[in-house]
């Protein structure tokens, strides 16, 4: 589940999907079974792979992610998510 709403080039976002790990080092991503988000940002720091989580920020998909195909995504919030 996603909800974007668009603001200049980035997009604000909320996605719910589970925390995963890179190959790259250094890389969170949020799989969100159509997309992968590269998490980023302070507020990413403590996320923690193997979560299902519910994601807030700013999304910029014209700008390519550092951990393969993926968007990066600025953390303003996270939550866990629903069931």
């Amino acid at each position: 589940m996603s909800t974007t709403t668009t603001t200049a080039r980035q997009e604000l976002t909320r996605v719910t999907g589970t925390i995963t790990s890179s190959d790259v080092p250094g890389c969170l991503l949020l799989d969100a079974q159509i997309r992968q988000y590269q998490l980023v940002g302070d507020r990413a720091a403590g996320l923690q792979p193997g979560t299902r989580m519910t994601v807030t920020g700013l999304a910029d998909p014209n700008t390519p992610g550092a951990c393969g195909n993926s968007i990066p995504l600025t953390v303003d919030e996270a939550v866990p998510a629903e069931e």
